[in-house]
């Protein structure tokens, strides 16, 4: 009987001692895990500043005088240009969920902010996807130098001056 007691006794405290070993390395495991998650990258190719994210266009003026975005029957509800990485994506938001993208680059330098839509898809009918809406009224060659003229973390406004002497400028606003 006290063979019997002992043996019990024996695998009590090597249960019990395995139940320690796994709930340790479990616990460094979870850990482990958790600091890896937490020091994941939220922003792709790192932190942009105060650009990153999604500004709704407001409005948009040219020479001081309102255009006209947003009040025809058949225009847009909403136009949006989103930030991330080196891409912009400009949305033309449409009554019913319809969206149209449209995809370039952009560099930012000091006051100076450079939008690029000059990338063209070898595959037929994708040229839309990299021709910003024609109401942006950007440059004709592609590339649109905008002076930053005002940038917070909730409102951004910008202006160029086009090739016919027309100055437009934008005011957009960031809803996060």
């Amino acid at each position: 009987m006290t063979d019997c007691l002992t043996f019990n006794s024996e695998v009590i405290v090597l249960s019990t001692h395995i139940k320690a070993k796994v709930t340790k390395t479990m616990t460094v495991f979870v850990v482990c895990l958790t600091v890896i998650i937490m020091s994941g990258c939220t922003r792709h190719n790192g932190d942009i500043g105060d650009l990153f994210g999604e500004w709704r266009l407001e409005r948009l003026t040219a020479d001081g005088q309102e255009t006209e975005l947003y009040e025809t029957p058949d225009a847009p509800l909403l136009y949006t240009w989103a930030f991330q990485g080196n891409i912009i994506r400009i949305n033309t938001i449409y009554a019913h969920n319809r969206v149209f993208e449209c995809f370039g680059t952009w560099m930012r330098e000091d006051d100076l902010l450079e939008l690029c839509f000059i990338y063209h898809d070898n595959l037929q009918g994708t040229d839309y996807l990299y021709t910003p809406p024609q109401a942006m009224c950007f440059s004709s060659d592609g590339v649109t130098r905008l002076h930053i003229d005002r940038l917070t973390g909730k409102k951004m406004e910008v202006s160029y001056t086009s090739t016919e002497g027309v100055e437009y400028k934008y005011y957009l606003t960031h809803p996060h």
